[in-house]
């Protein structure tokens, strides 16, 4: 839950999200992200407003298809919060990026 609070996540609903994980997580042991990933973590999630989209149609319905990240876009907002791309944490917003464009794109087809 310090995540969800350090992100600015109203009182409320870190109360419901505890309620939905159950108590499962402690706030004293594992907090969802190893540490040797914070960073890549933070930064991936500052930029999480620069991704590039397209209309798509599947079975003539529209829907989005995600692209990947605007690299030039995050780097902006990335240096707005202080933070500089460097190649390795490019490469792990990259890994990331894969991950997050192939579950967004999967949603839609109800995988």
């Amino acid at each position: 839950m310090r995540d969800a609070r350090r992100w600015g996540l109203p009182e409320t609903e870190i109360e419901a999200l505890r309620v939905v994980l159950g108590g499962s997580r402690s706030e004293a042991g594992f907090s969802g992200v190893w540490p040797q990933n914070r960073e890549t973590v933070d930064a991936f999630v500052g930029g999480a407003s620069q991704w590039r989209t397209a209309l798509a149609f599947e079975a003539g319905r529209p829907r989005t298809l995600w692209i990947g990240l605007d690299y030039a876009g995050m780097a902006v907002a990335l240096s707005a919060r202080g933070l500089a791309l460097s190649a390795g944490l490019l490469s792990g917003i990259q890994v990331m990026e894969m991950g997050a464009r192939d579950a967004l794109n999967a949603s839609h087809r109800g995988a």
